[in-house]
């Protein structure tokens, strides 16, 4: 009746039929009034696999992906199901939607939601117009729509004017280690004595040895072993590494956080007795990584003493 409506006149609204005025209810998620509760039946434009096909092909050239999710479909499931700061996971990326979709809607409210897309490397077909177009993996297809798409976005003066987060990304992919502690395998090495074993011993070791990269801290591989640090020593995905300069001028000392957790890396051959002693009088409380093979024990033992079980060698 009249008072119910009264009561609740945010909540009500009026549409007008060929049949006179129907009344209609607004529903939102309980304890959040600016977001209203997805329809049980997608039937709009939005849901449909044209749009999708349409809006890759702004960023690709037609045809290099059949049958991609459309956007506004992925970005409205995005909006009604996570929140600021949220991580968005499609272990079946395909051609990037949902990464598209994340960033999409992020510019769009000004959100910070992060996104995780796992895509087996699939090759394509060498028929087909993706791989005519360059790509020789599905892999491929979905990093550039990705990156597209974030120029796109970036692009667009009225997204950029109200998108607060950050349209980058970094791509992983399952690689040998490039620690060396841990390339040498003795388990595989015969250990007979043989005329045969001896050789084949031998053999392993030169093996072993051109499996080591010739400058394994060069800077070339210094994001790949700051990556596996990071992701073996539970800092996550989205670990951020800082150089301190002003406070450590001897010696490139820098701070790898993520996942709520903080350290100190040093991936430099040597340490001066500078560096060491800063360490050890200002900073021992703190996780400390540092690469012992090269360092000698004028360093690692009042590093050892200072940090114990906060001191982390590779």
């Amino acid at each position: 009746g009249r008072p119910k409506i009264q009561a609740n006149e945010d909540l009500v609204c009026g549409r007008k039929t060929s049949q006179g005025w129907r009344i209609y209810r607004k529903d939102y998620f309980e304890g959040n009034s600016t977001k209203t509760k997805v329809k049980s039946l997608l039937i709009d434009k939005s849901a449909n696999n044209e749009l999708g096909t349409e809006v890759l092909s702004s960023l690709l050239d037609p045809g290099v992906f059949n049958y991609p999710k459309p956007v506004d479909l992925i970005k409205m499931m995005v909006a009604v199901s996570s929140s600021d700061g949220d991580i968005i996971l499609d272990f079946f990326a395909g051609s990037g939607t949902t990464a598209h979709a994340v960033m999409q809607q992020n510019a769009e409210d000004g959100g910070n939601r992060k996104f995780i897309l796992v895509q087996v490397p699939e090759l394509c077909d060498e028929k087909t117009a993706a791989y005519k177009a360059g790509y020789k993996t599905i892999s491929d297809i979905c990093i550039d729509r990705v990156r597209k798409a974030g120029a796109q976005i970036e692009a667009n003066a009225d997204l950029a004017a109200t998108a607060t987060g950050d349209l980058g990304f970094r791509v992983y992919k399952l690689a040998a280690t490039l620690l060396p502690r841990v390339l040498f395998e003795p388990d595989k090495a015969p250990l007979g004595d043989t005329p045969e074993d001896v050789e084949a011993r031998a053999d392993f070791v030169r093996a072993s040895a051109n499996a080591m990269p010739p400058d394994l801290f060069s800077k070339e591989n210094l994001p790949d072993i700051v990556a596996e640090i990071a992701l073996k020593n539970g800092f996550g995905l989205f670990s951020k590494l800082t150089r301190m300069v002003d406070e450590f001028p001897d010696n490139d000392i820098c701070t790898l956080s993520g996942n709520g957790i903080s350290a100190l890396l040093c991936l430099d051959r040597t340490m001066e007795a500078s560096t060491v002693g800063l360490l050890r009088d200002h900073y021992s409380d703190r996780l400390l990584f540092v690469r012992s093979a090269d360092l000698s024990t004028s360093v690692t033992w009042p590093l050892h003493r200072a940090f114990r079980d906060n001191l982390r060698t590779f």
